[in-house]
């Protein structure tokens, strides 16, 4: 089992539909099943975007969800592999969402945030101890994997989040501000002992504008974003030598790949193209985000090591 976690600098960079489209070929490529799924939980729970695309925010009004979950821990409770997962005082919380992404149902469970105010809930609950017991019971069960949609920025389960991912997709639009404020947060991670010298980071540009007119100024956007990452890669090396030489990942940001295409109409309303091309067939530019979605896909596979 490994662990992975969709994580942006800043709000807007399509990270949540990002990890809802990529679902679908991690439950495929890790061949996961009833019995052996993945575990998708909704990190971010102030702006809980993946329990809404995933239409389980009336589920999780008056249920235990993720803010109960840290005030009131529950733990794998000597969980066996063959206990029903519908049974376990943890996992009957959590929603099959496979159908969504157009896999198997149970192949993939959710656990979600109410999105209603809590007043007994605080920030400071959220800790690396309370998202170990959920990590302990996954293993216990043999999950494929477990996935996190991380809040923004330096928000707390973020970085929760992020200390217990083997890998970490760093999804940012390719704009000046979000090149610029991702690789100062990434540099901080590293000086604030967040990462492993064995953690990988996946550099994800995000709604990559797609008009022909613009080409030329992706190709320098490229330039730019390759620069930025040979800063850090020197940054780091100069004070922690060799420790972090295979931190970053651009698989995403070498030719032919440069992130995930804007989708027009996801500024509308957002979708699983996977599932939705099992329906209907996809213009250009949706095929091209599937081939990407695919593609980040097999990056997050290689850099967790399996």
């Amino acid at each position: 089992m490994f662990t992975a976690v969709f994580h942006s600098f800043k709000g807007g960079a399509g990270r949540s539909v990002t990890t809802y489209n990529t679902l679908s070929y991690l439950a495929r490529q890790l061949q996961a099943t009833t019995e052996q799924p993945i575990l998708v939980i909704d990190m971010d729970i102030d702006s809980c975007g993946l329990t809404y695309l995933f239409d389980t925010q009336d589920y999780y009004h008056g249920q235990y969800d993720l803010k109960r979950f840290f005030s009131v821990p529950r733990s794998a409770n000597q969980m066996r592999r063959d206990d029903p997962l519908d049974e376990h005082d943890f996992f009957k919380y959590t929603c099959t969402v496979g159908h969504k992404l157009g896999v198997e149902d149970a192949a993939v469970r959710f656990f979600g945030v109410n999105d209603k105010d809590d007043q007994e809930f605080s920030p400071v609950s959220v800790t690396n101890t309370s998202l170990e017991k959920i990590l302990d019971a996954c293993r216990i069960r043999n999950f494929k994997a477990v996935i996190f949609d991380s809040s923004s920025g330096d928000q707390v389960s973020a970085k929760v989040s992020i200390a217990k991912s083997n890998v970490i997709v760093s999804c940012m639009r390719p704009s000046k501000q979000f090149r610029t404020g991702t690789f100062a947060f990434l540099a901080r991670l590293v000086e604030e002992n967040l990462v492993g010298s064995d953690t990988r980071v996946i550099v994800n540009p995000t709604c990559v504008p797609t008009k022909e007119l613009l080409s030329g100024s992706r190709e320098l956007t490229l330039a730019n974003i390759l620069d930025d990452v040979g800063t850090l890669e020197r940054r780091i090396h100069n004070r922690y030598d060799d420790r972090y030489q295979n931190l970053i990942v651009t698989d995403m940001i070498g030719q032919p790949h440069f992130g995930i295409p804007e989708i027009e109409r996801f500024k509308w309303e957002e979708s699983n193209l996977f599932y939705e091309s099992t329906q209907k067939k996809l213009d250009s530019y949706e095929t091209a985000a599937m081939s990407e979605y695919e593609f980040l896909s097999k990056c997050i596979i290689s850099a967790s090591g399996r």
